[in-house]
């Protein structure tokens, strides 16, 4: 039912690994939300992208699992997976060990880049669909959030 979304979508993550160049931070005054002992979530606005909140719209989570950290949603960028992974750096010194993609919307998946590249051993996964679908999404969201923000 899952797959591997790195392995079945090699050139959406190539193409996102590509850029060298450092992405600006994201600097959000938004608090990392503690649901339980140990499940957080980063609730961002519930608007479309914009310049103003730089396509910080969606609510990533993360999970701290007696393996390490499995992250939902990492968000619609690499600004906000960064992000992401500096507000769960105030919790835990736990590694990512997995991230679920919960559906094809950009804004939930396009951080991945910033997982992969702090935690490359971390699964990603998806279901088949999205997996199917992520290629053409993929650029669509990527063309959206560029011209967006």
């Amino acid at each position: 039912m899952f797959g591997r979304l790195a392995l079945a979508l090699p050139c959406t993550l190539l193409a996102l690994g590509a850029c060298t160049r450092e992405a600006p931070a994201l600097k959000v005054d938004t608090p990392l939300a503690r649901i339980t002992e140990r499940v957080y979530v980063l609730h961002g606005p519930n608007e479309e992208p914009e310049v103003h909140n730089k396509g910080f719209m969606n609510n990533p989570a993360f999970v701290i699992t007696n393996k390490g950290v499995v992250v939902v949603d990492p968000g619609s960028s690499v600004q906000v997976g960064n992000m992401l992974l500096e507000k769960m750096a105030a919790v835990t010194k736990e590694p990512v060990v997995a991230v679920f993609n919960t559906h094809i919307h950009g804004d939930h998946w396009l951080g991945n880049d910033a997982i992969r590249r702090a935690y490359p051993q971390a699964v990603i996964y998806a279901h088949e669909g999205m997996i199917a679908a992520a290629p053409e999404q993929g650029a669509v969201w990527s063309k959206m959030m560029d011209e967006r923000t």
